[in-house]
């Protein structure tokens, strides 16, 4: 059985959550001694695609009679990655290029039950299937002494300096807004928001920079080691309101034995493992500045168990079973 993988973004855009689940689907297949490849001549049997922008590619492989498999949902904080965009009423909707993969997607891998009940909403026939997105705990959490402080030199402050993270698209106007009441709140602390996406516009870092806090700096997508280094050096990586299509960011985040917080979540929302629920902007300002990694050590111990329950292993034995009834499915039908 030999898997394409493909994903591969313009030069131009940043490559990001993409280039992490296309790592940690190659590595999750070679734990299973699956042979994958990099171009359809490959004699490929799965075409497996992590991108909207790779119709042509699904073209392709439908006149060859090839299966294809779809991540959808995984990677929405990759421009180049991303299914879903926003209606006029903040809902998220399919994209149309989203939509088209999907159509032709003979199986569709989502990370949990939200997203399959909102695709089923468009595509109650299509196969779609709970898939972890995987995570390497190791890769996280053990860095050596220059990965480890190469973010703290890149924005050149000292170590023992409080910051959090969050990560996102530039075009999420509410979050980049909510982000700025908790730095004005929160003088005391860092916050750095990481993300692409700055549709057709230019760049707006230098400008969102000049005009907000001083303790809050917008930053573009980062390289691999540098966005570990600023993950398990940081106090925490903060999400608003919801989890959707985070699946990835929250267990590396996990894997790095940080806090995990979901801000603005509603009071009455059931607990998530590993997740410290924040429901109001003043809780936030009064818990966030004061807290140290022991008064969570349980909660964070719980979101490192799942991390590891979400392992490379865990995605390849999954992968391998609907890679499998694919190629069965299509040798029955060839009959």
């Amino acid at each position: 059985m030999r898997i394409l993988i493909h994903f591969d973004p313009e030069p131009s855009k940043g490559a990001f959550l993409g280039t992490r689940l296309r790592k940690n689907i190659k590595g999750a297949l070679e734990l299973q001694n699956i042979v994958w490849v990099d171009s359809i001549y490959a004699k490929a049997d799965i075409c497996h695609l992590l991108s909207p922008l790779d119709e042509a590619l699904a073209k392709e492989a439908k006149e060859e009679g090839i299966p294809i498999v779809t991540n959808a949902f995984y990677t929405e904080e990759d421009p180049s990655a991303s299914f879903l965009s926003r209606n006029v009423l903040g809902d998220y909707v399919l994209t149309q290029k989203g939509k088209k993969l999907l159509e032709m997607s003979d199986c569709v891998l989502i990370p949990n039950l939200q997203a399959k009940e909102f695709l089923q909403k468009t595509f109650p026939k299509k196969r779609l299937e709970v898939v972890t997105p995987g995570v390497n705990p190791i890769r996280f959490e053990i860095l050596d002494d220059v990965v480890k402080k190469s973010f703290l030199y890149y924005e050149r402050f000292g170590e023992n300096e409080k910051y959090f993270l969050s990560v996102g698209a530039y075009q999420e106007k509410k979050t980049l807004a909510k982000l700025k009441r908790l730095a004005e709140a929160v003088p005391e602390c860092r916050f750095f928001f990481i993300g692409g996406d700055f549709g057709s516009r230019a760049s707006p870092l230098n400008s969102l920079n000049k005009k907000n806090p001083k303790n809050l700096h917008f930053l573009p997508l980062l390289a691999d080691d540098l966005y570990r280094s600023a993950l398990k050096e940081s106090a925490g990586m903060l999400f608003f309101d919801s989890l959707f299509g985070k699946e990835m960011l929250v267990l590396e985040s996990f894997a790095c034995k940080i806090p995990v917080f979901l801000l603005n979540a509603a009071e009455e929302k059931k607990p998530i493992k590993g997740i410290t629920l924040l429901p109001t902007m003043e809780k936030s300002a009064n818990i966030l500045p004061s807290f140290s990694q022991k008064d969570l050590e349980e909660t964070i111990m719980t979101g490192y168990q799942v991390a590891e329950e979400n392992d490379l292993m865990r995605l390849g034995s999954s992968l391998k079973t609907i890679y499998e009834s694919l190629l069965l499915n299509k040798e029955g039908s060839t009959k």
